[in-house]
């Protein structure tokens, strides 16, 4: 992770929506920010980003991809962002089927 951002953490069930407005501090850059921890459900209602932070960042996203986590990232390109997303659902497939081969081998 680059740079400090604010995580907020919950128990239990999440909704995303509204915009999100992201406020760039020294050290602030590309890279992969945790926004949100969560235990519960996720109801994606859309967050977005505010528009002149896509501007100065237009390949940037939020992701949920990971169980119990909502990301921003910040990536230059909007190409290289599909290939994050692709990245990430990738490793999340073979954690399940780890975690799958261990549960059928108990």
């Amino acid at each position: 992770m680059v740079g400090v951002n604010d995580l907020v953490t919950t128990n239990g069930a999440l909704t995303l929506d509204g915009t999100l407005v992201v406020t760039e501090l020294p050290g602030f850059g590309n890279g992969l920010y945790r926004l949100f921890d969560y235990a519960g459900a996720l109801t994606d209602k859309g967050l977005d980003l505010q528009a002149g932070f896509l501007a100065a960042h237009p390949g940037s996203t939020i992701v949920a991809v990971i169980p119990n986590q909502v990301n921003l990232v910040v990536i230059p390109e909007p190409g290289a962002t599909a290939l994050l997303v692709a990245f990430a659902g990738a490793g999340l497939c073979l954690c399940r089927r780890r975690a799958r081969a261990r549960s059928l081998a108990a």
